[in-house]
């Protein structure tokens, strides 16, 4: 019954059903694959004919619950966040999808998911002491990150944190330097 409702609904431009049903049919759905498409196209809907981002935007939140190391999930997101303002909701499905993650495979696969929140925090919140908490993370997983530390060297000096400071700086000095990299 599905297909055909679905083959209606589309030729009859009749959205709303549509939608409806997609997300009526996702709880029944054992399939990961198959759960993300019906949220895909769901969301997909909600963006292109109805023009309704807020509800587009809800729907991808639901998609990073699924599937929170999906990269296109964070880029749709991302854009979706910028076209309607909602970085709060944004940084709580991340902090969600972090917790989801650890629990199913372990803190090392955060790492990625960290930088996005520490990022938003600092980019599009204005709230450096909450971006310092996910880059000390991401350092956690990683003590030689190169961006963990510079964001970091860059919010102590915006914060006038100077011990702080001096430590990140402390660490850096003690990286590895990539000769390759420089030229003269």
């Amino acid at each position: 019954a599905f297909l055909p409702l679905e083959q209606i609904y589309q030729g009859s431009e009749n959205w709303d059903r549509l939608i409806e049903m997609y997300l009526a049919r996702f709880p029944l759905v054992d399939d990961r694959f198959d759960r993300i498409q019906l949220l895909r196209n769901a969301g997909t809907l909600y963006e292109e004919k109805k023009e309704d981002i807020a509800s587009a935007f809800l729907i991808h939140v639901a998609i990073l619950k699924e599937d929170p190391l999906d990269p296109d999930i964070g880029a749709k997101l991302a854009v979706l966040a910028e076209a309607s303002g909602n970085w709060d909701a944004l940084v709580s499905g991340y902090t969600d999808a972090i917790q989801t993650v650890v629990a199913d495979r372990g803190a090392a696969d955060t790492l990625e998911l960290h930088q996005r929140v520490a990022g938003y925090y600092r980019e599009k919140l204005g709230r450096p002491e909450m971006a310092e908490v996910h880059y000390h993370k991401v350092l956690d997983i990683d003590s030689g990150d190169e961006d963990a530390l510079k964001q970091l060297e860059a919010i102590y000096e915006q914060t006038e944190q100077w011990p702080e400071l001096i430590g990140i700086l402390k660490r850096r000095l003690d990286l590895p330097i990539d000769v390759d990299s420089y030229t003269i």
